[in-house]
């Protein structure tokens, strides 16, 4: 059996099932553990992606002991890469272009090294007693020991778990930013630059690492077509980054034959939580995206000094796509953390907490059957209900029933009466208004009122 396993950084490494075959293959991966620690002390893996042959686009960065600095440095592709029969580690070195290569079971150097980085382990296990067969695992990412485990993550469901809106099929209703959308996946909106088809939706099956996509599948658009994710964060977190530096990171992955590219933008809301007029910080200038691999995108220590991102923070993902027809595009594995910690780390919250979370932005609820004594305010009876969780901000939420009112029922009378839609009137409190005083029948004792379909409450930013 191959399995995996992951060493006390984090790295996942491939291990033989049987121990009593002591192949070199067995031996060397407990060794990788200590080589990834020893190599990536002070260096890190800024971008690069393996897609089964090709090893490309890797960029690293070394730490300088001499000068006190960093120092960046594009290697070599290597495509068509035939997986070695020994299993081997391929690094980064600094000082040379091209990426370098050692068979794991005459490594043994295990003391600290600044000047290599790890991007890929591969060879072949020995999956039966007679048999073998190829592995090769990117492990570059998953090695940065200079992330702060202690750093709280910034972003709300960027495991895409969280899905409480309905799919969204792509239209007019969804063109321009203006026209902000929500397909499945809780605060993952989403807009296009030009009228298409498609499905937003949530995926989860997805080989991003959180398990769960944000997806927008299926798309057909016109020429100088564009897909747009946005990820709006509210004034309250965003403070946490006034006068410092913001490090983000994400998986994306399309099904485009041809390569794309992907911008990061921020912007930050010119009054607290109003996001209809936004300003711009930045952008990454845009990073090319060949199809079919899972590459990672991001920010890394972007400057914040002097940016009023206190009034909320705006993080927008662009696939310049052009004219397509059945483009799927995911987006998943969203973090975001306070100074530097370069391919942040994915540290998801229990579910529940997760939904908790999402729901301070949005709820949905369905079929309900409250018990009140009604109030009066001498012209009209109300009841009330208390939300499980409380909103952001009840004065600018919207609430939204499937059906035009509820039902509600005197103790003692057959008959049912029409209510009002609610009314939000506190954080986490929901009024209906029920009848006037001089309604007929007249009033006696308690009442019930039920809600026979679903009814949500949209608080999102």
């Amino acid at each position: 059996m191959f399995e995996q396993r992951k060493t006390p950084i984090g790295v996942l490494v491939p291990e033989a099932g049987d121990t009593a075959w002591q192949n070199h293959f067995y031996r060397s991966a407990h060794l990788i553990g200590a080589i990834l620690k020893s190599q990536s002390e002070r260096s890190r893996l800024l971008a690069g992606s393996w897609d089964g042959t090709d090893l490309s686009g890797v960029v690293a960065e070394f730490f300088d002991p001499l000068s006190g600095g960093l120092v960046v440095e594009a290697k070599t592709d290597l495509p068509g890469l035939v997986i070695p029969t020994v299993p081997t580690l391929y690094y980064a070195k600094q000082g040379l272009s091209a990426i370098q290569s050692v068979p794991l079971e005459v490594f043994t150097n295990t003391s600290w090294t600044l000047d290599q980085i790890p991007v890929l382990v591969a060879g072949y296990y020995q999956n039966t007693t007679t048999t073998t067969a190829p592995f090769a695992e990117f492990v570059g990412p998953m090695s940065d020991p200079r992330i702060s485990r202690g750093e709280p993550d910034l972003i709300i469901n960027g495991g895409c778990r969280t899905a409480q809106y309905d799919s969204y099929a792509l239209g007019a209703g969804c063109v321009g930013r203006g026209n902000r959308q929500f397909g499945a996946v809780d605060r993952m909106g989403f807009f296009t630059t030009e009228q298409g088809t498609g499905t937003a939706d949530q995926y989860a099956q997805s080989n991003l690492s959180g398990g769960y996509s944000a997806r927008l599948n299926g798309v057909t658009l016109p020429v100088n077509g564009k897909l747009h994710r946005v990820y709006r964060m509210e004034a309250k977190d965003a403070a946490r980054l006034k006068g410092g530096q913001i490090s983000l990171a994400f998986e994306s992955l399309h099904n485009a034959s041809s390569d794309k590219t992907v911008t990061v933008y921020l912007r930050y809301a010119n009054s607290a939580d109003d996001f209809s007029a936004v300003t711009d910080i930045g952008n990454d200038g845009g990073k090319p995206h060949p199809g079919g691999v899972i590459k990672l995108h991001g920010l890394d220590a972007f400057d914040l000094t002097g940016v009023p991102v206190q009034n909320g923070l705006e993080i927008e993902i662009e696939l310049d796509c052009g004219a397509v027809s059945g483009l799927t595009w995911e987006i998943g594995a969203l973090r975001a953390h306070r100074r530097r910690t370069a391919m942040p780390e994915l540290m998801l919250p229990g579910i529940g907490d997760e939904l908790f979370a999402c729901m301070r932005y949005y709820q949905v609820h369905g079929h309900r059957l409250f018990y009140a004594h009604p109030r009066a305010d001498g012209q009209n009876y109300y009841a009330g209900a208390t939300l499980s969780v409380p909103l952001r901000d009840y004065t600018s939420a919207a609430f939204t029933l499937s059906s035009a009112n509820f039902n509600a029922f005197w103790e003692g009378q057959g008959s049912a009466q029409s209510g009002n839609s609610p009314v939000i009137v506190a954080e986490s409190s929901i009024e209906i208004k029920l009848f006037a005083v001089n309604s007929t029948p007249v009033p006696i004792g308690k009442l019930y009122y039920s809600l026979g379909t679903t009814y949500t409450i949209n608080n999102e930013l």
